[in-house]
Formats: structure tokens, sequence, C-alpha cells
């Protein structure tokens, strides 16, 4: 178990490097159109694709996070706090689902 920041900072950037070593890598994006009128929807999409499968990453982490602490932390005021910024982005996950 990391002991110190750094070693903590070190075990995250590794798992997160894992889980993003491990998710299906999206193709390149697309090219923007040539003609700035032309809508770049298949581009749009690839970006709003990583955007979810990065937030995703982060709220999985976040809640790993959460289920890691006491019933006392979960249910005292930096617990209650911390579970407010998880529903956050619960919500905006929601949000992005609809962009679709």
């Amino acid at each position: 178990m990391p002991t110190s920041n750094a070693e903590r900072q070190k075990a995250f950037r590794e798992r997160l490097r894992q889980r993003l070593a491990a998710v299906d890598t999206p193709a390149p994006l697309p090219d923007k159109p040539k003609l700035s009128a032309m809508p770049a929807n298949k581009r749009w999409a690839a970006l709003l694709d990583q955007a979810k499968v990065i937030l995703t990453i982060r709220r999985d982490e976040m809640q790993e996070y959460f289920d890691d602490r006491s019933e006392t932390w979960q249910e005292g005021e930096k617990g209650a706090a911390f579970q407010e910024r998880l529903d956050a982005m619960e919500s905006v996950l929601d949000e992005l689902e609809e962009l679709e």
C-alpha cells in the first residue's frame, strides 16, 4: 500500500494507464471537413465517445475510492461532499448519453 502522496499518485497513474490500455482504442478522429459549412458529425461523435470513456473511468475510480472508505467517513461531512461530486459526475455522463 503506497504511503506517500507521490507513491499514491504514481499508483493512480499506473491504474489509469492500465485501464486506458484495456479499453478498446477508438479509431483515429476523422479529419475536419474541408469546407467549414459542412458538418463534421463523425468527428464529433468520435470526440463524444472519447469523452465518455475518460469520464467513465473517472467515475469508476471515484466510486472505488468512496467504497474503500469506512462507513463513518462515507456518512460524515467529507463522504457526503464526495458523494455529491460523484452524483454530479453521474449526471454529466447521463447528459452525454442524451447527446447521441
